[in-house]
């Protein structure tokens, strides 16, 4: 895919996911089939091969549809090109996921870049996005988030998923955080530490940052996703959503929980051979999607559900299929991470 002609980005920043005009993007690389040309087994192999050729050309062809909407895109650079076993200080890590998900990594705002590190399995995701970095105007703030040396493997592999992360380090993920004008939504579980949140406030002092408990966990843009002002859709029921976030009780509430329901039926022992018959069955986190501008989304499935949410709202959208987003537990939004839009900080919800 092409990168940008322009080497220079002057600015950096988002107030929301949804107002504006998206003018900068780093969109999600994956390597092709020839990552697999050395595994021994045949049908492993072809079934590897099959993903990953399939997951390279949908993330190529999200990234031409940005740039046919008049959004610059930048990519990741794919650092490793067979299966490998690299180090991150004192910890060994087989194969590092290829930045894939920029989303998971970057937080834009106040003409400032937070690098942000939750999993070790993504320590090189930094590198993987450094010229893009060095593209960068010196006016431009950079706060990396790096994996802690020594890394305490022990304590994090003890952990259950109710206890995880701690608070123990810096752990700090993007999607846990979702930008509403001057108010700054965050998921309290499972994903940052207390020091990650501290560190966000510290770096957006003049931002009102709203702490969300469970039912809302995680990657905010799989909870609820807003589509203008005055219109949000959300996993959850309207009653759910209202009362973990009371800021939507005067807001029209869209619903769709059916990736939930159909995720429930996906077995953990899944073979690999069920995902190149199934997955385009299986969705996951259709609500996930991004605004080129306010009046138009990218979508990776034409959910019924949103659809019908977005036309109401008055919003119309283009595909771009994720077949394996199961599979990675990925969507259009964890592929794009988002640099720069031409939003304003303002109050949504007094």
């Amino acid at each position: 895919m092409p990168q940008s002609t322009n080497t220079i980005i002057e600015k950096v920043g988002h107030y929301t996911s949804w107002s504006g005009n998206l003018t900068d993007v780093v969109v999600g690389v994956f390597p092709d089939a020839n990552f697999f040309n050395e595994l021994p087994d045949g049908e492993i192999r072809d079934h590897c091969q099959t993903i990953a050729q399939q997951t390279h050309d949908d993330l190529n062809l999200l990234a031409k549809i940005y740039e046919q909407n008049n959004v610059r895109v930048f990519r990741p650079k794919i650092l490793n090109h067979k299966p490998c076993m690299k180090t991150c200080g004192n910890t060994k890590v087989l194969n590092p996921r290829p930045n894939m998900s920029p989303f998971d990594h970057i937080f834009c705002r106040d003409n400032k870049i937070i690098l942000t590190w939750q999993d070790i399995n993504r320590f090189e995701d930094a590198e993987s996005v450094q010229h893009i970095i060095d593209s960068m105007s010196p006016d431009i703030e950079v706060v990396s988030v790096r994996p802690p040396h020594p890394y305490d493997y022990d304590f994090y592999n003890k952990m259950t998923m109710k206890e995880w992360p701690g608070n123990k380090d810096v752990l700090l993920d993007s999607p846990s955080f979702s930008p509403a004008g001057k108010h700054i939504f965050y998921s309290s579980k499972y994903l940052c530490s207390q020091k990650g949140v501290d560190l966000m406030q510290k770096h957006f002092p003049d931002s009102e940052f709203v702490r969300l408990d469970e039912p809302i966990t995680n990657h905010l843009d799989a909870q609820f996703r807003i589509i203008r002002e005055g219109h949000v859709i959300s996993c959850h029921s309207k009653e759910k959503l209202v009362s973990a976030v009371p800021q939507f009780k005067n807001w029209q509430v869209y619903s769709d929980d059916s990736w939930r329901t159909r995720q429930l039926s996906i077995a953990p022992e899944t073979p690999m051979s069920t995902w190149l018959d199934d997955d385009e069955e299986i969705a996951l986190a259709d609500i996930a999607f991004v605004h080129v501008h306010p009046n138009l989304v990218i979508m990776q499935r034409e959910n019924n559900n949103l659809c019908k949410a977005l036309e109401k709202a008055k919003v119309d959208w283009i595909v771009a299929p994720m077949k394996y987003d199961v599979y990675f537990g990925m969507a259009v939004s964890c592929a794009t991470a988002i640099l720069h839009r031409t939003d304003e900080c303002i109050d949504y919800f007094t």
